[in-house]
């Protein structure tokens, strides 16, 4: 009965032993050094945003000299909440089309923000990303009228200084109802530089 006894606590002892590193790798966000003020706080990001396809030809794309993200954080956890594209402008296949909107639609089809984000190698991932872009009337692929498209998928947000938000260079691929996938570029800054945020 002791041998038996001995062998759960051994067990129990082992299984902790897994337990607990999984719990010390969740994802850790910082304000000026210190616990996020009330828990919750909300940032804005702007910058230049670019999603291009490059097959099947032609090319095409969709340049937003100016994009505005919100991002909420909390202690462990951040998300996207919003994103919309200003000056967007058609590139390449595009390049005689004119963006009426940029953005997420006002549409419960399943994949509107919040989108989670989430630590990984020193970078962020921004999960399931969802973007709409809407052509006046005319916008033509070849013989193909396009009034709009929208892309979806993972982006990856790598900071220019390890572990601070302050800026974030984006890549990825999206994917698209044009082609097999879309690159995503861009780099994104805070827009409240007095607030030092880090992570992880």
């Amino acid at each position: 009965m002791a041998k038996k006894l001995m062998l759960l606590a051994l067990s129990v002892a082992a299984l902790a032993a897994f337990v607990v590193p999984a719990s010390a790798s969740a994802d850790h966000y910082f304000h000026n050094g210190g616990a996020i003020p009330g828990g919750h706080i909300v940032e804005t990001y702007s910058g230049t945003v670019q999603y291009t396809t490059h097959e099947p030809a032609p090319v095409i794309g969709v340049h937003c000299a100016t994009s505005a993200v919100e991002v909420t954080i909390e202690t462990e956890s951040a998300q996207v909440i919003s994103f919309a594209g200003l000056g967007c402008t058609g590139v390449d296949g595009f390049s005689e089309c004119t963006v009426n909107t940029a953005g997420v639609p006002g549409l419960a089809i399943g994949l509107e923000a919040p989108w989670p984000i989430s630590v990984a190698s020193g970078s962020l991932e921004i999960e399931n990303l969802f973007i709409f872009n809407e052509f006046e009337e005319g916008c033509q692929l070849g013989e193909t009228s396009v009034p709009a498209l929208f892309f979806e998928g993972t982006v990856t947000a790598t900071p220019t200084v390890a572990g601070n938000l302050g800026q974030l260079t984006l890549s990825g691929t999206l994917n698209s109802p044009v082609g097999p996938f879309l690159t995503v570029s861009g780099t994104l800054t805070q827009q409240n530089p007095s607030t030092e945020l880090t992570f992880e």
